[in-house]
């Protein structure tokens, strides 16, 4: 790990910038998540889920600090490439500098909670089974991509945790 960030320090690429949050948040959720139940987890899921609608829509904050974030270069979550319909789509696009990164670019920015919690709820769900603990992976990962999906199609930003949580 201390090699990736050493590495990202110097040449600051997206998918270096993504396998450290992968590697971050897995540590996170694998260290908090045996010591929460699973009802506790979805309601935190469901809490965290009403917050996301409310900051994005309603007060709009949660959009504000990424745009401060994505300038500063300090991005606590996902970077991943939006493409409009139209354009080649490739993963050359995770081979991009931090440089290339800003507010309304061709990427999007999913936050790090959306992540974590699920990742909360697939660990917490491990000692009752491991096929268990996949299963809520996988529908978490549909989630993610219906929320890709919505973003590509709306243009705005969404709260991603909802359909994350949904799935």
């Amino acid at each position: 790990m201390g090699v990736l960030i050493a590495v990202w320090l110097k040449l600051q690429l997206v998918w270096i910038h993504n396998i450290l949050m992968v590697l971050g948040l897995a540590g996170v959720a694998s260290f908090f998540g045996l010591g929460f139940t699973q009802p506790s987890v979805v309601v935190l899921l469901l809490i965290f889920s009403a917050c996301d609608f409310i900051v994005v829509y309603r007060t709009k904050h949660v959009v504000l600090m990424a745009k401060e974030m994505i300038e500063k270069k300090v991005i606590f979550g996902f970077i991943i490439p939006c493409l409009p319909a139209g354009r080649e789509k490739g993963f050359r696009y995770f081979k991009d500098n931090f440089k290339n990164i800003r507010p309304g670019g061709s990427f999007v920015v999913l936050g790090g909670l959306g992540i974590v919690l699920p990742s909360l709820l697939a660990v917490s769900a491990v000692p009752f089974g491991f096929f268990k603990a996949l299963i809520i992976v996988l529908f978490s990962f549909l989630g993610f991509f219906f929320s890709y999906y919505l973003f590509v199609k709306e243009k705005e930003p969404i709260p991603a945790l909802i359909p994350i949580a949904l799935f």
